[in-house]
This record gives structure tokens, C-alpha cells and sequence, in this order.
């Protein structure tokens, strides 16, 4: 039954869609991003995501006569650790330079490569796969570089491609997010009931559910 026709519009549409948890067309959208200067470590996590598609800068064929890597900031790690690993750091280009002399097959000289090894990768996934990173890395329970980074990519997408990230809330100092609301429902009765706040926002009526047929999704 139609209740009213309303005027077409992209973003109405768009939000409408997120709201009901119908998330298929945002396979079809895709972004790609340069991540500089970021640790191998940082780099390898990524892996762990589906429709993931990376590219890193070789290390294979790479000479290195001086790593470059980076360090935690200061004020996130105890006092003298910065150090400690600058000094590792330089045990290890002492013991690279050494296997590198004796002549033996390379790949047993990248053995020693440290996982805090700077970077250069390029990221490209769809938007449905960003929501999932941005839910699993942007929270305050997630603290660590791959979390900075996953911030920089949200402020990213909530300025060119607002409609399909304006649930989620950056904190106050800027170094985390959340989804605004509860997590989509498991069914599709369930979606389509929306809170009276939300049917005025896009023009719709949704007919209510029988009394005692109610699921209640925690």
C-alpha cells in the first residue's frame, strides 16, 4: 500500500537503506587509500580483513643499508622504551650488514627485518568492509596505530561520502568513534521497524507489528 509519495532524493534514500541494515549496495562502492609512513606491523593487519585488496612496497629487492622505521610516541609508551628500541634497531642493522657480507642468500638477511619497519601500502575495499573496520578498530577498546589509522581513513569518508557514515560519532578529542545506536537486527521484520524519529525522517509509515509478535534484539 502506498502511504504518501515523497520526493526523490540520494541522501534520503541512502539513509533509508543504512537504517533498515541493507547493506548489499555498499559492495558495489569502493574506495582507495595511500597509507605512508605506517609499520610493517600496521601494514600485515590489514590481511586480516575480507575484500581487502593490498599492495605493499617490496622489501624483497630492497638494500637495507639503513632502516627506516618508526617508534612509538612518547607519551603512549613507559619512559626508556623509545630508547631500548632505537638500540634494538641498531643491533639489528649491525647483524643485517653482517649477513649481508658473508654472502648468503638474501632472504636469510631479510630474516632479521623488525616488524617496525616503515611502510608504504595502498588499501582498497568497499564501503561495507570500511563500517566493519571502522566498528572493530575506531573504539576506545581498540588503542594502537592501526586504530589512528582507521580514524584518519573515517574523517576521510564522513567528509566525501557523509551519507554512508553519518552514524558514526568521532570523541570529543578526536582519537576514536562509535556507531551511533544498536547494532542491525538479524531479520528483516525487525528492520523495518523504526523508531517514530526515524519515519518522519524519510517520509515513511511502517505498519506496526501484531501485538505479541514483537523480537526483541538485545
Amino acid at each position: 500500500m502506498v502511504v504518501e509519495i515523497i520526493e526523490p532524493s540520494y541522501t534520503r534514500v541512502v539513509k533509508f537503506l543504512m537504517a533498515i541494515g541493507h547493506h548489499a549496495m555498499l559492495r558495489n562502492c569502493y574506495a582507495t587509500f595511500m597509507l605512508e609512513n605506517i609499520t610493517r606491523k600496521g601494514a600485515l593487519h590489514f590481511l586480516r580483513y575480507q575484500f581487502c585488496h593490498t599492495n605493499f612496497s617490496s622489501q624483497k629487492y630492497k638494500n637495507q643499508g639503513d632502516f627506516e622505521y618508526l617508534l612509538p610516541d612518547e607519551n603512549n609508551c613507559p619512559p626508556g622504551v623509545r630508547t631500548e628500541l632505537a638500540n634494538c634497531m641498531e643491533v639489528i642493522q649491525t647483524m643485517y650488514e653482517f649477513l649481508r657480507k658473508t654472502g648468503v642468500d638474501t632472504e636469510w638477511s631479510r630474516g632479521v627485518y623488525p616488524n617496525i619497519t616503515a611502510q608504504t601500502m595502498t588499501l582498497t575495499t568497499n564501503f561495507e568492509q570500511i563500517r566493519h573496520m571502522c566498528d572493530c578498530l575506531c573504539g576506545d577498546d581498540y588503542v594502537g596505530e592501526n586504530q589512528e589509522i582507521m580514524i584518519d581513513i573515517l574523517k576521510i569518508m564522513k567528509k566525501e561520502a557523509p551519507e554512508f557514515f553519518h552514524d558514526f560519532v568521532m570523541s570529543e578529542d578526536g582519537r576514536s568513534a562509535k556507531r551511533r545506536g544498536a547494532k542491525y537486527a538479524r531479520n528483516k521484520h525487525v528492520n523495518w521497524m523504526l523508531p517514530p524519529d526515524k519515519k518522519a525522517e524519510f517520509g515513511l509509515e511502517v505498519p506496526k507489528p501484531v501485538p505479541g509478535t514483537e523480537t526483541d534484539i538485545p
